[in-house]
């Protein structure tokens, strides 16, 4: 496992399963905040490509990035997924975003990308 930043891998129990107490690999992640903070971490195999993507509010291009975190994840040439997540409510403007021609209105979103053909999947907690 490759690991960048403020991580350490280590042996320790965690639950995989309700109420199962197992050992196992976890990855320890380490920061340092006052009052807020934002983490994402992204594990994926080794080949998976990751790339930034651009989201558009309404007809124009979203470049408050503070927003939002948006990636495209590549399997491969025929599958990805892009992932995005908006970290807080958009008081500004149009609330109907979009990548590429898949437009929607979620906090949190995941689009499958499958032989040219978008699948958006809404994520709900």
């Amino acid at each position: 496992m490759e690991v960048d930043g403020n991580y350490i891998i280590k042996e320790d129990e965690c639950s995989l399963r309700y109420n199962e107490m197992s050992k196992q690999k976890v990855v320890e992640v380490k920061h340092q905040f006052t009052n807020y903070l934002l983490s994402i971490t992204e594990f994926m195999e080794n080949g998976i490509k990751m790339e930034d993507v651009e989201i558009k509010q309404g007809d124009n291009l979203c470049t408050d990035s503070s927003l939002f975190y948006a990636k495209k994840f590549i399997v491969n040439e025929k599958e990805s997924y892009v992932v995005i997540i908006f970290h807080q409510e958009v008081f500004k403007g149009s609330k109907i975003f979009s990548y590429e021609d898949c437009s929607f209105h979620a906090k949190s979103l995941v689009i499958e990308i499958k032989d040219g053909i978008n699948r958006p999947h809404v994520l709900k907690y």
